[in-house]
């Protein structure tokens, strides 16, 4: 038996050895000449710290220099796993999108059976795209009209055929600064929708055209999950940020200031999110004690709320300045540490605005494509992993 468990043991070592040789040469063979070729390593299975170091070996022995920091990585390398296989991605920077390498090979028998680490898949639906910035947008009358919020004005589309046509548009209070934000929020079964603006707020109505109510004075910004608003927040006049208040009737916090907001309501501990405007992203109970902190996470965050009974996911960018391709990513929190569920989705761009969508159960996007300098409205999906 031990002379057995030696054998087992040896080919598991073998394996990852080639595996991690394996993901080098193709990490290597997608870089391109002068590109910088440092990588980030994230282990979400259960290879245990000795495993994990012979894979960063072995990157290594092919001339790839582990990164400082983890925003700094040329290359972004996740250790996951399945039922079946370890699956090993590296993502890399290639233009305005990321181009990605992917080994898998089979958990030795004997080791342990896990429930797998990524088990949901973020899927894109573009659904609109235009030169001027988008602020939000948002789907009204069970997807026969779509909302477009702009700098200075709000459109309604509707259906001919395949395609939008514009039907009204009307001006909203125009912020005069450098990158305004914007959000739609509807009022669950009417037509009816209020626009949050640093400038002001709008109450409106899409139906056969459109109405719009404004006024220039300041509002509390909604913060919303799982499709209901759990409390609100202080936009700051004149930046792009909420200043820290955030309101809980009767009663009002305040915290460092943050940039956007998620919530997971899993079956223990419910955690609220709140990425700060200095890069990191603070944890808290939903009676706002303090949790600790994320240090790699971007500053749009946002939360859906999935029937694959594990509770509601956060949504998250990366690091970035806004000069290259993002990604979003689910993850869940476990142990006050944010584990990742599902793979990066790669996007053509920097993301703009993430906001939930009125049911909580998916997310509206926005990204500056890099290729074209246009704005694509998108759809994102979480879907349980088969």
């Amino acid at each position: 038996m031990v002379c057995s468990l030696a054998l087992v043991q040896t080919a598991a070592a073998r394996a990852l050895t080639d595996a991690a040789s394996e993901l080098a040469t193709k990490i290597l063979a997608l870089l391109k000449p002068g590109q910088a070729a440092t990588f980030s390593l994230e282990n979400t299975s259960t290879l245990d710290a000795s495993d994990v170091a012979a894979v960063r070996a072995q990157l290594e022995a092919a001339n790839l220099r582990p990164a400082e920091a983890p925003a700094d990585a040329g290359v972004r390398v996740t250790l996951a796993e399945n039922f079946r296989d370890y699956v090993w991605v590296a993502e890399i920077p290639g233009g305005p999108e990321k181009q990605v390498a992917l080994v898998a090979w089979p958990r030795p028998e004997g080791t342990p059976e896990t429930e797998p680490a990524l088990r949901f898949t973020l899927e894109s639906e573009r659904v609109w795209e235009q030169e001027a910035p988008i602020l939000d947008w948002t789907f009204v009358h069970d997807r026969s009209a779509l909302l477009i919020l702009e700098r200075e004005r709000l459109a309604l589309y509707r259906r001919d055929g395949a395609n939008w046509a514009l039907t009204t548009a009307v001006p909203v209070p125009a912020a005069k600064i450098r990158d305004p934000r914007g959000r739609i929020a509807l009022v669950a079964g009417t037509g009816g929708f209020t626009v949050y603006l640093p400038a002001g707020v709008c109450t409106g109505l899409a139906e056969a055209s459109l109405t719009l109510d404004c006024r220039t004075s300041p509002a509390l910004w909604p913060l919303e999950a799982g499709g209901r608003q759990l409390a609100a927040a202080e936009y700051t006049n004149g930046r792009n940020f909420f200043d820290g208040r955030v309101s809980m009737e009767p009663s009002e916090r305040r915290l460092s200031p943050f940039f956007s907001f998620a919530a997971l309501q899993q079956t223990a501990d419910p955690v609220w999110v709140f990425a700060g405007v200095d890069g990191q992203a603070r944890l808290y109970t939903p009676q706002l004690e303090s949790l600790g902190t994320i240090a790699d996470w971007g500053s749009d965050v946002t939360s859906v709320a999935t029937a694959c009974g594990d509770g509601w996911q956060a949504l998250a960018t990366r690091p970035g300045d806004g000069t290259e391709a993002d990604a979003v990513r689910a993850y869940q929190i476990a142990g006050r540490k944010p584990v990742p569920v599902s793979t990066p989705l790669a996007l053509p761009g920097p993301v703009t605005a993430l906001w939930p969508a009125a049911d909580g159960k998916s997310t509206h996007a926005v990204v500056r494509e890099l290729k074209t300098d246009r704005y694509a409205a998108l759809h994102l999906d979480v879907t349980c992993a088969q």
